[in-house]
């Protein structure tokens, strides 16, 4: 019974932290009851813990209204300001036993202490001391212990959901930060190696690598992206990524896509056509390519990176062949329908439309690019070429469509001629929407088949050894 009450609390937990991806929260259930987990001292007043974040407005009154002091520019003392955080606020942050509140059982977990769960916490740290840390040297020290105590919790003994609210509160440091919907910060560059450290270790677990990613791609995205300096580790990283798709090890597969579609954001961000003046990477697009034809990679990923040739600054390989491209995205794009439409029949469960609609899109975007004007179709002017295109575009086009075919209404209850209760008889709401996507997908499929006359071959770049030389895009 106890394992049940638990489990049920992790499931709460997981649907409170989607932000973090629900593989996180999942891997911490499962982990849960293998091992128990430390957690931080709680500050004791009058012998008694504190151990909800209304205490520190109640019984620890003096001390937060002296530590807000400070933070609004009063005079520092250090050694309380430190002490404030690192032994009353942040042990807070480890909680995962269940607590007895009156005659209710209650996890930090989920419903949290005073209704207070991890990203409850979070937020309100950030309202409570980062944004009212007005004054640039006590915000400054404020981020630093955080980043240090976080990443003392995040590497530690304690439960997964502790150690991935750790790396997202680290991912969420900004170099200033006010209150307001207005409010767009940017990142603390100092998080960053701490970010890359988790993403990129042997031994990290989902727990702390996929926030390490979330981290990672708002650093990239931020004005100006990525340092010089750390450039070459988070490209590499997000390469990496890409080469190991299918091998990252210790997660599930959710989170092997949530993470290569993680490293495919930062690429964009780094490579986009208006960015940081990155140049072409052979490297890049060798990821990108060889993601698009790997049959045994997931569609969800293949399709991202069908979606980032549009977007980044490509380094083709001498006589790459854009027709070949071409037919590996409508090959995909093939792939993408059956593989939806299989699994709902195997699994005897209703089909994603949305989802096939939104992978059959980026697709569509590797296609022509994301104002009808980029991606493949631009690699050539040939008008055999631009022909191909245009028929598979206008049959992709027709699959998206077909996504929006409404299911079957619900039967009606009959009463049966010899009295009785009323039955209703099951039937197949969703054959139509299969029997639409199946129709039109076989036209793509037509379209895809036919060979169009190769375009004379792009010339790509100067003579480079790379990853790209056994690209099968490549001359």
């Amino acid at each position: 019974m106890k394992l049940e009450i638990k489990r049920r609390r992790c499931i709460q937990g997981r649907m409170r932290l989607a932000t973090v991806g629900f593989v996180v929260l999942l891997t911490a259930c499962i982990q849960a009851h293998a091992q128990d987990y430390d957690e931080l001292p709680l500050f004791q007043v009058n012998n008694k813990p504190i151990q909800a974040w209304s205490q520190l407005n109640s019984a620890l009154d003096d001390k937060t209204k002296s530590v807000a002091g400070m933070l609004g520019g009063d005079a520092m003392d250090t050694t309380a300001f430190d002490q404030y955080f690192n032994d009353i606020v942040f042990p807070l942050f480890t909680e995962w036993k269940d607590v007895k509140i009156g005659s209710r059982i209650v996890s930090p977990l989920a419903e949290g202490i005073g209704g207070r769960n991890p990203p409850g916490m979070r937020a309100l740290f950030k309202h409570d001391f980062a944004a009212k840390a007005t004054n640039t040297a006590a915000h400054e020290r404020l981020n630093d212990l955080t980043l240090k105590k976080m990443d003392e919790i995040a590497s530690g003994n304690f439960h997964p959901v502790v150690r991935a609210n750790a790396v997202m509160m680290i991912a969420d440091l900004n170099d200033t930060d006010t209150n307001g919907p207005a409010s767009n910060p940017s990142p603390w560059k100092q998080a960053l190696p701490i970010l890359w450290k988790y993403a990129t270790a042997k031994d990290s677990t989902d727990a702390v690598r996929i926030p390490a990613w979330r981290g990672l791609v708002r650093q990239a995205q931020a004005p100006g992206g990525i340092d010089a300096d750390h450039r070459p580790a988070v490209i590499g990283a997000a390469v990496d990524a890409l080469q190991k798709r299918n091998d990252l090890g210790g997660g599930t597969q959710d989170a092997k896509d949530w993470i290569c579609r993680r490293a495919i954001d930062v690429l964009v961000a780094l490579y986009g056509a208006t960015p940081s003046g990155a140049a072409p990477n052979p490297d890049v697009t060798a990821a990108l390519f060889d993601t698009i034809n790997d049959s045994s990679t997931s569609v969800t990923v293949r399709a991202a990176a069908a979606a980032a040739t549009a977007k980044v600054k490509l380094n083709l390989p001498q006589n790459f062949d854009p027709n070949a491209l071409a037919k590996s995205l409508g090959k995909l794009a093939v792939d993408d329908y059956k593989n939806e439409l299989d699994t709902a029949s195997a699994n005897h469960a209703p089909i994603v439309a949305d989802r096939l609609a939104q992978q059959l899109g980026e697709i569509r975007q590797g296609f022509v690019g994301g104002d009808g004007n980029g991606g493949v179709r631009v690699m050539s002017t040939a008008p055999d070429f631009q022909k191909y295109v245009d028929s598979m575009i206008g049959a992709l086009d027709n699959v998206i469509a077909a996504c929006s075919t409404q299911p079957l209404p619900a039967p009606t209850p009959t009463q049966p001629a010899y009295g009785g209760a009323s039955l209703v008889i099951p039937i197949d709401r969703q054959r139509p929407i299969s029997e639409a996507i199946a129709a039109a997908g076989a036209t793509l499929e037509a379209a895809v088949q036919r060979e169009a006359a190769a375009p004379a071959a792009v010339p790509g770049a100067a003579p480079r050894k790379s990853a790209l030389d056994n690209n099968p895009l490549g001359g």
